[in-house]
């Protein structure tokens, strides 16, 4: 008998995916969700853009991936199985501050078909990137630097590394928020940051949302603590 939340193949789960009551689309890496053996390794994340995470979640079966401590910690992190394997699902939700809420009504409302499922069109794909790769990242990647050059070649966006691969594309990303009147938002997701201090990033872009600012600053001194306290451990007992 088939387990709730277990699935054959990503077919199935798409499938399901339609029929969830909700607008939603696949937020990155989904070219690796196509092939049959992608969930052999148990290491596929499928991250997931959504108007009602409530009414999805509902649909696909997925179960809290962490123990929940507190109310705004929940609805995020999910498991499904896939061939039996489990897979990392998260939702993400319109309203979020995974972007801002202008800017993921506007990805859903010009979101394009792929292989049986949802995803966003090739421009706002690239600015989405670019945010997730520099705002929402220690540092920008070499893999998502690589990544980002090649579809702004295909999207004839000039990116000039004489004044720094990041910083051009950051140059680029702000161009396109101030165009449709998108802001840097804080997510509610405190385990997603925002990183202010990104060379060439614009403080006047960024919602003040003293909050949720405060939130993300407490989990930061938190973990910086206990970062410190690891290394005077490992300095006293080495």
């Amino acid at each position: 008998m088939k387990t709730y939340g277990s699935y054959n193949n990503f077919s199935e789960f798409s499938a399901l995916l339609e029929n969830g009551g909700c607008e939603y689309l696949i937020l990155r890496n989904f070219e690796e969700l196509t092939g049959e053996d992608v969930f052999v390794a148990g290491h596929a994340d499928i991250d997931i853009l959504c108007s009602d995470s409530r009414l999805l979640l509902k649909t696909i079966g997925a179960e809290e991936a962490y123990p929940v401590k507190a109310k705004e910690d929940s609805g995020i992190h999910f498991n499904i199985l896939i061939k039996e394997k489990k897979a990392a699902v998260d939702l993400r939700e319109v309203g979020d501050g995974y972007y801002c809420t202008a800017w993921q009504e506007d990805m859903l409302k010009k979101r394009v078909p792929f292989s049986g499922f949802y995803v966003m069109d090739l421009k706002n794909l690239f600015y989405s990137l670019t945010y997730h790769a520099i705002v929402q990242k220690p540092a920008l990647s070499d893999e998502y630097q690589d990544r980002l050059l090649e579809m702004g070649k295909e999207l004839g966006i000039a990116i000039d590394a004489g004044r720094g691969v990041e910083q051009s594309l950051l140059h680029h990303l702000e161009s396109f928020m101030r165009k449709h009147g998108y802001m840097y938002t804080y997510c509610t997701d405190k385990h997603v940051p925002l990183r202010r201090k990104a060379v060439g990033l614009s403080k006047n872009l960024i919602d003040k949302n003293i909050r949720l600012r405060m939130r993300h600053l407490f989990y930061d001194l938190r973990i910086c603590g206990i970062e410190f306290l690891v290394r005077v451990k490992h300095t006293l007992f080495r």
